[in-house]
């Protein structure tokens, strides 16, 4: 039994593989050579081309791109890397932001192809720093270079959208092979390092930007889609590279990095493709399995078949009458299914018949009313005046007799069709071998003929009524006025009164503003105390004019008078310390003093507080005074005097005194 187990897993295990395999395949050409047949970089005729194999190990598209915990299917993200559904967020529009994806395994093909799809969208004229496309003997899952390590060994193709060195040949393409020693020129944007380059405005395009890379026989070959059209195959030269050596085995990866500017880098595909030269055989997907993945499958399929035959017991358990059905049991099958639908239409259409029987019977009805007036109005005409009135009467009846004959007509119609519609019924109850497209041919004829029923009963409808008898609106009963003159009244006088008492709130508002701004001004002593006696002099009670009790008025005029009183404190006190600094400064340069300052501080009660400013300024010219005065302050002060100054004065004086005696002698 385990025996038999096995070999059933191992069976499974392929069928596993080829659905892998054949997920891809939509990426294929159906010409077996896969995709495009010309291969850039492939030379000679159409013979010469290589062969084409998708390798799926080393490619990503979505959709379905992530599994359940976020990774990439034989892939590895890094950095700031945001895997999505349907494409792969390598660096967002952050600064100084970086992130990679690399496959997991190396890759060993001697000629290869990759098609990449990408977006590099922002919001700026300029962007930073771009994108970059690996080949490399290890992963670089974090550097400088783009997001990607430093001295590589293989090859990058860089999509560089920064001008580094100022020469504005960016944004630009750029091959740049390295051996593992050599550092990345980041300030000359590697121009010294390049393989080859060419200028590609690759960012904010309408459709995405395709770069296909092809290294074929040595050389390596990039041609650019530069996303102005949707044509997938719509390739232009971009670069090429011949007699290049890079490693026999490396990973492929795709990084991004973003400086003071920022875009967002987003891959959408990443496609790859092993190269064969005509003349060899390509290889086959056995050869590429080794013995070791092959176990590793084996046992991820045996731990599948495990986990479904536990969950077949759970549910046997939790559902113990159903564990005798077989699983074919539960669902519905698809004879059960049309069986269902056909007895839906009959229940329908059974609806239909019911409703089309109640017109018709409501129809019947009307007419035999109508057919009971006529005969009594006949009746009773006939037995009035003869001559133009019988021939009146004639013509009603030949019209009677006209429709009642259009009307049977109709009827038979009706009845016809009711039987036809029967008639299909019954055979969609006992089908033959007619098959699901007669029995659909069968619900479009009977739904036909319940429209040709439903237009029969329209116009039997609109026939059977007389020309001078047309179908009018019911009138309706006349309604309760839901306002009577009371009531209207009522809110006229209501709404009155609420207007004439707003008039007189808003006037009663007014005044008492204006008193009080007016008393305000009377205590400020600006005027106005005029108007305010006469006003006072023509109301008998202020209180009541100004719309206050007694009591609140009596505080109200308190209140007033504490504020006048301590205003007129702080007035006094502000007049005080004015003429203090006046005292203060005539005292200082020995002017006369002044009786009306005199007067200012004793009404403060000569308990003046002078400001922290005014006090040092005081005390400093105090403590100068007293230097001056003292034996040390008019030493300093002689020895500050210029001598020769004061004896050129006196020498100008004794001459002015000798020239005067002089005169005066001569005068003697």
């Amino acid at each position: 039994m385990a025996g038999s187990r096995r070999s059933g897993s191992q069976a499974g295990a392929r069928p596993f593989l080829c659905a892998l395999l054949l997920s891809f395949s939509r990426f294929v050409g159906s010409d077996g050579t896969g995709g495009d047949a010309a291969a850039p970089g492939a030379a000679g005729t159409q013979a010469d081309l290589p062969h084409r194999r998708f390798e799926y190990k080393y490619s990503f598209k979505g959709p379905h791109l992530v599994q359940s915990d976020g990774t990439v299917p034989f892939w590895a993200h890094a950095g700031n890397a945001i895997p999505s559904s349907d494409q792969i967020r390598i660096a967002p529009s952050l600064k100084s932001q970086r992130g990679s994806v690399w496959t997991k395994t190396k890759a060993a093909f001697e000629n290869w192809e990759v098609e990449v799809t990408f977006r590099v969208t922002g919001r700026g004229r300029i962007g930073a720093d771009g994108l970059a496309i690996w080949y490399t003997e290890n992963q670089g899952l974090d550097g400088p270079v783009f997001g990607s390590a430093d001295t590589w060994n293989g090859v990058g193709v860089f999509f560089d959208s920064f001008d580094n060195d100022g020469k504005k040949n960016n944004p630009a393409i750029v091959v740049i092979g390295n051996n593992g020693q050599i550092n990345y020129d980041h300030q000359n944007d590697g121009a010294s390092q390049a393989l080859a380059s060419c200028q590609r405005d690759f960012r904010n395009k309408p459709y995405p930007v395709r770069a296909k890379i092809t290294y074929y026989q040595k050389t390596l070959t990039v041609m650019i889609n530069n996303g102005f059209t949707p044509d997938k195959n719509d390739y232009e030269f971009c670069a090429k590279v011949e007699n290049m050596i890079i490693p026999p085995q490396g990973h492929f990866g795709i990084s991004a990095a973003t400086g003071g500017l920022a875009d967002d880098h987003d891959v959408l595909s990443f496609l790859t493709f092993q190269l064969t030269e005509p003349g060899k055989e390509p290889p086959t997907p056995e050869k590429d399995i080794s013995e070791k993945e092959k176990e590793k499958y084996q046992e991820e399929f045996e731990h599948f078949q495990q986990e479904l035959d536990k969950k077949k017991e759970e549910f046997q358990k939790d559902h113990p009458d159903l564990q005798g059905q077989p699983a074919d049991d539960i669902f519905e099958s698809i004879g059960d299914r049309e069986l269902r639908q056909v007895f839906e239409g009959q229940n329908r259409i059974h609806l239909e018949i019911k409703q089309l029987n109640r017109q018709l019977d409501m129809i019947l009805d009307e007419q035999r009313r109508y057919v009971s007036s006529l005969t009594e109005e006949i009746s009773r005409r006939g037995t009035g005046t003869p001559g133009q009135t019988g021939q009146v009467s004639q013509q009603e009846l030949d019209t009677i007799v006209k429709t009642q004959q259009e009307i049977l007509r109709q009827v038979n119609e009706m009845k016809n069709s009711m039987s036809e519609t029967v008639r299909l019924v019954s055979g969609i109850q006992h089908p033959g071998s007619a098959g699901v497209y007669e029995t659909t041919q069968h619900f479009m004829d009977i739904k036909e003929h319940l429209h040709v029923v439903k237009r029969d009963i329209d116009s039997l409808a609109q026939r059977s009524m007389p020309s001078n008898d047309k179908p009018k609106c019911p009138e309706l009963p006349p309604f309760p006025s839901c306002l009577s003159t009371v009531h209207f009244v009522i809110f006229v006088v209501v709404q009155t009164v609420l207007f004439i008492g707003y008039i007189m709130y808003r006037d009663t508002m007014a005044f008492f503003v204006k008193s009080m701004i007016s008393n305000q001004v009377k205590n400020l002593g600006f005027g106005g105390g005029s108007e305010e006696k006469k006003e006072e002099g023509g109301t008998s009670d202020p209180a009541a004019a100004q719309g206050m009790t007694r009591e609140e008025y009596e505080e109200y005029q308190k209140q007033m008078i504490e504020e006048k009183m301590e205003r007129d404190a702080a007035f006094t006190q502000k007049k005080a310390e004015r003429a203090c600094l006046r005292v203060h400064l005539r005292d200082k340069y020995r002017l006369p003093k002044s009786e009306m300052d005199e007067t200012q501080i004793q009404l403060a009660g000569d308990d003046v507080d002078l400001p922290e400013d005014l006090r040092k300024m005081v005390d400093e010219d105090q403590d100068e005074e007293e230097e001056k005065d003292s034996i040390l302050g008019q030493l300093q002060n002689l020895q500050n005097m210029d001598l020769d100054a004061i004896k050129e004065k006196a020498q100008a004086t004794f001459t002015e005194i000798k020239q005067s005696a002089e005169q005066k002698c001569s005068v003697m």
